[in-house]
């Protein structure tokens, strides 16, 4: 009686974690993971303030039509570059003018604009890190993810992509959601994160 009351409790402790969205464990890695994903982008920001002599600014030109769409979204003008324009897809991509959104509603302008790119692209290359780090760990073992999170932040490249202002950021991050929520299903067979995130 009492083994089957013990294995009744370890089945809902099971489904919790299952049932979560993300399995959020405040452990050495994930302390390892935000130290060096916050310590990379204060590097990249000291590397452009010195390059740029103080002035906050973006290496990659597409974020400023990206802005510029943002901004025609706020005035109430869908996806159109300039007023009386025809809608189109110029942007290079339907989310990232949505995530910039926020900022041209609250009235930010100027370099309030690119802090608020440079941050959001800092939270966006921390989630994809953790998710690189959940992902190995479900494919192998804690060791492995920390490996690849690591990488992932230690990349030039992916750096540029992530605090540079482009949308491959959110592209990049959707497509290791869909990853991880895909390796979960595995287990729980509820593929309807996979659905959401691969659609978007």
């Amino acid at each position: 009686m009492g083994k089957t009351k013990k294995k009744k409790v370890e089945g809902l402790q099971a489904g919790s974690v299952r049932g979560s969205i993300f399995q959020i464990q405040t452990g050495k890695e994930t302390w390892i993971i935000l130290g060096t994903g916050i310590l990379v982008s204060l590097l990249y920001l000291f590397a452009m303030l010195f390059y740029t002599e103080g002035h906050l600014s973006l290496p990659a030109s597409k974020a400023f039509y990206q802005f510029q769409y943002a901004k025609q979204l706020a005035a109430g003008d869908f996806f159109r570059y300039t007023s009386g324009d025809t809608s189109s897809t110029g942007a290079g991509g339907l989310l990232y003018p949505l995530l910039l959104l926020p900022a041209f509603i609250l009235g930010i302008k100027g370099a309030g604009i690119i802090l608020y790119t440079f941050l959001s692209g800092i939270l966006l290359l921390l989630l994809s890190a953790w998710l690189l780090f959940l992902i190995g760990k479900q494919a192998a073992n804690k060791e492995t993810g920390l490996i690849a999170a690591l990488l992932f932040l230690l990349n030039g490249p992916i750096l540029w992509a992530y605090l540079g202002g482009t949308e491959t950021l959110l592209f990049a991050a959707l497509i290791l959601m869909t990853i991880y929520y895909f390796l979960r299903a595995i287990n729980t067979n509820r593929y309807i994160g996979v659905i959401i995130f691969a659609s978007l």
